[in-house]
C-alpha cells in the first residue's frame, strides 16, 4: 500500500522521509551528547594539562616538640609536581588548643596549615611518580628581643600516587556558588577525600630517634581537587579504556527511538490511506 502511494505522490514521500530521517538525526545528536567527551586543555606546546590544587591540612610529627620559650621547631612542607616546585607557610602548633577551635584530630595532626598549593599538570605526572612531598623544619632560637633562624632540615618524604589513589577517589562537587550567568550557577569542580600521606625517614633526618631509613616518621593530610573530571584524564592518559561502550549504548537507544518514529509514522499513513474522503481530497 505504501508502495503504490509512493509512486502517485514521489514529492509527499520525500518530504515525509527528510522529516523522520531529520527527528531521527536530533534524537542521535541528542543522545550523543550527554556521552562524557575529554575537555583537558592543551598547552602551548600542545600538551594536555589540567589544575591540581592541593590544600595541606595537617600534619602528624611525633618527634618534633611542641613550641618553647627560648627555641621552637616550625615545620613547613614542600610539594613537587614534575618541574614545578612549591612551599607552604610555616604550620601551626595547636595540640595545646580544644578540639572544638581546632576541628578532629588535633591530638594526632597538632600542626596546622593553611595552604592550597595549585599546579599545572600534565599526563606524564599521572603516570608518572605522582606528588613529591618533603616536611623540613626550622629551628628559632629566641635570645631576649634576639631571634635566630637556622638553617632548614628534612625531617622526611614521600610520594602520593595520582593514578591510583588520587583521581580515582575525586567526587565531583560544586565549589563556587555565583559562577555562571545571573550568579546562579556553580563552578564544577572534583575534590577527593583526606589523603594522608607517610613521609619516610631519609639520610640526615630529624625527628627519627632510633629509626630506620625508610620508615615513616611523619604523616601529612592532604586534599586534593581538580577542574575536569578524573575520569577524562585517566582515559586521556590511557588508564581507562575510551567510553566505547557508553557511545555504543547511546547510538542503540537513538537507532531504538528512530525505529519507534518511523513505524509510527508508517501506521499513521496507512490509516490515512484506508480513509476515502482523505484520498478524495487529496486526488
Amino acid at each position: 500500500l505504501f508502495t503504490s502511494f509512493q509512486l502517485q505522490f514521489p514529492g509527499a514521500c520525500a518530504m515525509i522521509q527528510a522529516a523522520v530521517a531529520f527527528s531521527g538525526g536530533l534524537a542521535i545528536a541528542n543522545q550523543l551528547e550527554a556521552v562524557p567527551l575529554p575537555k583537558l586543555r592543551r598547552a602551548a606546546d600542545g600538551a594536555l594539562n589540567f589544575k591540581l590544587s592541593v590544600r595541606v591540612v595537617a600534619a602528624s610529627v611525633p618527634g618534633l616538640a611542641a613550641p618553647g620559650l627560648v627555641s621552637r621547631q616550625r615545620p613547613f612542607l614542600e610539594a613537587t609536581l614534575g618541574t614545578t616546585r612549591k612551599e607552604t607557610e610555616f604550620a601551626d602548633f595547636c595540640g595545646n588548643l580544644p578540639q572544638g577551635e581546632v576541628g578532629a584530630c588535633a591530638a594526632e595532626c597538632p600542626w596546622r596549615f593553611s595552604d592550597t598549593l595549585t599546579f599545572r599538570a600534565r599526563l606524564e605526572d599521572v603516570l608518572g611518580p605522582g606528588l613529591r612531598v618533603a616536611l623540613h623544619v626550622r629551628q628559632d632560637v629566641l635570645l631576649g628581643p634576639l631571634q635566630f633562624e637556622m638553617r632548614p632540615a628534612q625531617v622526611g618524604e614521600g610520594t602520593v600516587d595520582l593514578r591510583h589513589r588520587v583521581l580515582p577517589a575525586c567526587a565531583e562537587e560544586h565549589i563556587r556558588p555565583g559562577a555562571g550567568a545571573g550568579g546562579e550557577g556553580r563552578a564544577r569542580g572534583w575534590v577527593s577525600p583526606v589523603v594522608l600521606a607517610p613521609l619516610s625517614h631519609v639520610r640526615g633526618g630529624v625527628c627519627a630517634t632510633g629509626g630506620r631509613l625508610g620508615e615513616a616518621v611523619a604523616h601529612v593530610a592532604l586534599v586534593f581537587s581538580l577542574d575536569v573530571d578524573p575520569e577524562e584524564v585517566l582515559t586521556a592518559a590511557g588508564v581507562r579504556p575510551p567510553a566505547a561502550k557508553e557511545v555504543k549504548e547511546a547510538v542503540k537507544a537513538a537507532g531504538r527511538k528512530l525505529d519507534e518514529r518511523l513505524d509510527q509514522g508508517l501506521d499513521k499513513f496507512s490509516r490515512w490511506l484506508d480513509s476515502p474522503s482523505s484520498l478524495g481530497d487529496i486526488v
